[in-house]
This record gives C-alpha cells, structure tokens and sequence, in this order.
C-alpha cells in the first residue's frame, strides 16, 4: 500500500531550512546588535552623622528618622538647618533633642530648635531652654505650637496658611543686596498665624510673610527669642534640592525618567539669577545674632580670599579636548576636574591628566546622550547579549585606568541628567562610595547663576529627612550660557556681597556643540578675573577638602560687655592641597563693630594684631583675620559706648513679662 504523501511532509526539508535560516539570521542580528539588559544601581540610605560638642551655636536634632515623606510637606528638614550653619559657621555643635540638658546648654550663645524638635520637646527641656535664654543665650524656634507661648510670647492659634514669598524686610534695618533681593526669594510650606505687629525698631517684627509676622525677636531675660512662623528649613531645603512639583517627584505624570536638573528649581526666576537666594535668607536670620553680641565665625575661604573659582570639563567621548583645557588652565595658574567616561579613558590619558595637573572625576554614561557602556555577555564566541555597566562598574573600570590604586570620589553624571523623584540618583551616587557630585547647574543657553539658590556644597537630604554622605557643589555657567560680562558679573558680587564658590562648568565638546565666542573668552580670562577680584583659584576636590577641614576644626568664644571684649579661642586645621601647597587654612571673621561702634584693637596670642591687616569683607560686615594652623586665642576689643544720660535711661525697654 503506497503512503499518500502530505504537503507539510513534502515540504518539511524546505521548512527545516528555513527555520534555520531564521536562527542563522537572529544569530547573526544578536552578534552585531546584542540585546542590550538595562543595569540598575544599588541605593543606600541616609544616617546620622556623629556630634560635634564644641561650638558656640547647638543645633539641636531629632532623636529618631521621620517616616518616609511622600510630600515635601511631610519631609522633616532639620538637616536643612544643619547645611546652613555649615556653610556660615563651619564649626557648630549638634545634639539629640533627648539629651537636651543645662550641661549640653553650657556656654552656647545660640540654639536652633526645627519643627520637629519644637513638637516633641517636653516641659523640662522647654524649661532649660528658657532658664538658658533668660541668663543671656539666643533660643531661635521654628514653628512653635500649643506650649511655646511663655517663652516666644507669640499665640500661633487659628488658620494655618502657605508661606510663598517675603512681603517685607523692614525689620532687618539693613540696605543693599540683602534689602533689596531677598523679597524675591521663593519659599515654601506652612505658615502659623498670629497677630498683627510693627516692624522692628517699633515692634518685634524682623521679617513679614504674606503680609503678616513672619520672623520675630522678643526680649527674654537677659537673651533673645527668635520665632519663626514658615517653614524656613524646608525652604532652603527646596531652594538646593528642587522643589517636587507633585509627591516627591519632578514634572508632570509621565515624565521621562532623566531629566535636565533645571526641572528640579525651586522658582522660574531661579533660573536666571545673579543672586544667591539661599544664602541671603541664611544671612536674614544668623547676622542678627551678632546685635545681642558680636558672633564670630570660621571664614568659609582660606586666608584673605573673598570667594573660589574652579572650572571643570566633562568630556562623554573627547577626552584629549578636555585634557587640553586643563594644560591651559595649569598654564596660567589654574586647576581643573576632568569628568571622563570610562570607556574613553586610558592610562596613557591617566598619565597626561597627573601631568596636566587635572583631577580626575567619573562621567556616570547613562545611555541618554551616547550609546551606554555594555559587557558582552555568552558562551565562547556566542554572546548575543550586552548588559549595562551600572554606576559601580563603571567607576570600577575608570578606577583601573588610573592606576596605582587610586579612588575616585569626583563625578557628574551625563549631560547632568537626574532621576525625576527626591533623592534616587544621591543614594545610587552614595551607594557607589562617590562623595562629590557636581551635576546640578545651568545646561540650556538662557539659564545661568545660582540654579539652586547658593555656590556652596551642601548634603541632600533623603525622603525620611537623614542626610546622604555625598555634598552636591552646583555650578553656575556651562557652556553656551558663559560669557566674560557675565562672569565679571558675579565675581564682583561675590566679591562685594555675596562670598561664594564660582564653579564653571565647560564641556570638552562646547565649542563642536554650541559654538560661541563668549565660551572661549570667558575660560581665557577666568584666572586673571578671579584673582582680580580676590577669588581662590582652586578646584572642587581642593575646595572639598577644605571645607572639611573647616569644619573639623572648632571655634568657640566669650562676650564681656563689660570691657566690650570679644574673646574667641579656635583650633584651625589645614589642608595642604595642589592648589594651596602651603596649606589652606581658614581664617577667622568676627563684626566690624558692635551696636556701631568699631573695633579698637585685636590681640593675637597676646600681640598685638594692626587693623590693617584686617581684611574687610567688601561691603559686608565683617573683618578677617588670617593666621596659621592650630590653637589660638583672640581678643576683639570694641569702642565702648558713651556714658548714658537721664534720658537714655527713660527710654530703655522693659524686660517681657513671663
């Protein structure tokens, strides 16, 4: 019996070779274009950092992490407070809210109680706080509710409302700059009520908030009270991190997941600012402090300096144009960073940035702007797949290029992009053991200046309110948004007013990408500007570890109103980097004068110091003394004031009654 054959067994050789044809094919495709497996990079969280007992301002934290926050409104900002006494003061003490006791209040002049330490403190601590005010301290409380009414002598009862702008600084009594911008500072979070008030030298009223109180002083004892009725944390908080626009994410519902880091500004006018909001508000608040008795501090530049400068290049494939920068800034006296790629630096180019003098920082590809950084994954020859380098890995490979054992703690991520939510790209950053991030800056041509209302680095604070082991150092001009007017600019308000950390950010490819003259121009000239107008020209890592430095050594200091002496003992570390070979050392400012009148003498370890080797602080308020490294003693002597008369004695306040 014949089989009748079917028409799948009569095809079945063609379809076999077809099937692998097919195979042959895909084979083929996955060899040229391998399937590419996305990499994800571990987070890490944010911690405590340990206490510091020496300083004349405490700062008092809480005892345990908030919740994880899912709105900037339920975010605790006490860290917020911590950036900013670290970038005015650079010495300060912290410690729990729990262990608040008269011991721990002992010869402070100032403590800072946040929100959420003002919420949980019981009676007793209250009680010291305010046996601590009324002996002579300054006790600055932020949102006091039910409880705080004895010592701020503010009721804070009925509506609650939203605090977005400054509606008056009268109280302040002060002119320029701080007068004339800080109105423009975009604020964020509740607002207590409370009533009506005049202006300083009237009433109590330092500040205005929607056009009612929104910073207050009140007499206490022999000390002060100040009140704050916004969330003035929260509001730097935003002002350097971003303002979210719903949750804690940035950008409307389905936005991609990189994004420029302009998206995060807290203010449309952040964008193109010539001023540092932040730190004006910060300023608003501590020179206040030195009306009750004259604060001194550690100046937050070495020596005489009135401001940095540093210039860095990221460079995703050219890194011979970045390294030709970098020759050029050596050559006139500069620094530089570098921000490589890793797969686009080799150790011969490891070689020639040490001899360039550059620092070498990671890129962080990630695949937006150019082709991501894969490893081949398969059998033997067969490897149809690319997986992603992740954060990790990358910086693993640049490391090896380097050599000699070297770590690398710098980096930027591509074209400065960043994850839409609060705080992922830090804690991947963070998790990586990276502890300098420099991405948040202008990128488009019309954006400049202080996206991020300061030049100064600051920690990011995680969605539970701890903050990360990594500073953020925003930059102020990149690219084609940099010109020599511009620049000019803020060096002279820096200079002036203003005292920051300038970093310029120019990429390798600038000129191949947005060719413009100013760009050229302004890099020619920015080492001769900056030390024309007394910046420091140093780079990010030098500045890092200076600021360390400053914050690790201590500074502490006694008031006699009775022969208007300021007496201030400091131990001052330095840092010996490439850019201050002999050493950075930060030098100690203390007021001009007190109660308006000028200092009479400085003593140095028992010498006499001449007033001319003062340094004046621009137009600002303050002198600087420069001295070496380690311990000293310091006595500013004030002219005293004149004998009062019948008639001052009338018109002296009344202590507040309790």
């Amino acid at each position: 019996m014949v089989r009748r054959r079917t028409v799948l067994g009569a095809l079945k050789w063609d379809l076999g070779a077809l099937l692998l044809l097919g195979l042959l094919t895909l084979l083929w495709s996955s060899l040229n274009e391998p399937t590419l497996q996305p990499a994800e990079s571990p987070q890490t969280n944010g911690s405590r950092p340990p206490d510091r007992t020496e300083g004349d301002v405490l700062l008092l934290l809480p005892a345990t992490p908030a919740a994880q926050a899912a709105e900037l409104r339920a975010l605790d900002c006490s860290y917020g407070w911590f950036n900013a006494l670290w970038h005015h003061y650079g010495a300060f003490a912290t410690a729990q809210s729990d262990n608040l006791s008269p011991q721990i209040l002992a010869g402070r002049s100032v403590v800072i109680v946040p929100e959420r330490v003002a919420l949980s403190l019981p009676r007793a601590a209250m009680s010291a706080l305010e046996d601590f005010a009324r002996r002579g301290g300054q006790l600055v409380v932020e949102l006091p509710r039910e409880g705080w009414e004895p010592l701020t002598g503010i009721s804070t009862t009925g509506a609650v409302g939203q605090a977005r702008r400054i509606t008056s600084a009268d109280g302040l009594g002060v002119h320029g700059p701080l007068r004339e911008h800080l109105v423009d500072t975009p604020l964020t979070g509740p607002l207590l009520p409370t009533a009506a008030l005049l202006p300083r030298p009237a009433g109590p009223v330092i500040l205005e908030v929607e056009e009612q109180p929104g910073l207050l002083v009140q007499p206490l004892g022999q000390g002060r009270v100040y009140t704050i009725l916004f969330d003035y944390a929260c509001s730097l908080t935003a002002l350097h991190q971003g303002k979210p626009a719903r949750h804690m994410e940035f950008g409307p519902p389905g936005s991609p997941r990189w994004q420029p880091t302009e998206n995060r500004v807290a203010h449309e006018r952040m964008l193109t600012s010539h001023v540092p909001y932040a730190d004006l508000l910060k300023r608003a608040l501590f020179d206040r402090f030195s009306e009750h008795r004259p604060m001194p501090r550690l100046w937050p530049f070495p020596g005489r300096h009135m401001g940095a400068v540093m210039n860095t290049h990221p460079s995703s494939e050219s890194t011979r144009a970045a390294l030709g920068y970098a020759d050029w800034a050596r050559k006139n006296e500069g620094a530089s960073t570098i921000f490589v790629a890793a797969d686009r630096f080799t150790p011969s180019q490891a070689a020639m940035a040490d001899q360039v003098g550059a620092q070498v920082g990671l890129l962080w590809v990630l695949g937006q702007d150019r082709p991501p950084l894969t490893k081949a994954r398969g059998l033997g020859a067969m490897q149809p797949w690319a997986e992603e380098l992740n954060l990790a890995e990358q910086l693993t490979k640049l490391e090896a290029n380097l050599g000699q054992g070297r770590q690398i703690r710098l980096v930027q991520t591509e074209e400065g992009l960043w994850e839409g939510d609060w705080d992922a790209t830090f804690r991947r950053l963070s998790a990586a053991g990276l502890r300098v991030d420099t991405s948040f800056g202008p990128g488009a041509s019309e954006h400049y200046g202080y996206l991020f209302g300061t030049g100064m680095p600051f920690y990011p604070i995680d969605s539970r309110g701890l903050p990360l082991p990594i500073l953020e150092a925003p930059y102020v001009l990149r690219g084609a948004n940099i010109n020599p007017a511009r620049l000019k600019r803020m060096l002279v308000n820096s200079q002036n007013y203003f005292h920051q950390p300038l970093a310029i950010n120019v990429p390798a490819d600038a000129m191949a990408e947005t060719p413009a003259a100013g760009i050229l121009l302004g890099f020619r000239e920015l080492h001769d500007l900056a030390r024309a107008h007394e910046h420091w020209v140093t780079s990010v890592g030098d500045l890092i570890d200076f600021l360390v430095a400053r914050r690790q050594s201590v500074l502490t200091s006694q008031w006699s109103a009775a022969e208007q002496r300021l007496t201030i003992s400091v131990n001052v570390l330095g840092a010996r980097l490439q850019s201050a070979p002999e050493g950075a050392i930060a030098s100690v400012a203390f007021p001009r004068d007190f109660e308006g009148r000028p200092i009479r003498r400085v003593v140095l370890d028992d010498e006499d110091v001449s007033l001319s080797r003062l340094a004046n602080s621009g137009a600002g308020d303050e002198r600087v003394l420069e001295m070496p490294p380690g311990r000293h003693v310091i006595a500013v002597y004030y002219e005293p004031p004149a004998p009062a008369t019948d008639e001052d004695l009338d018109t002296l306040p009344a202590e507040r009654a309790p």
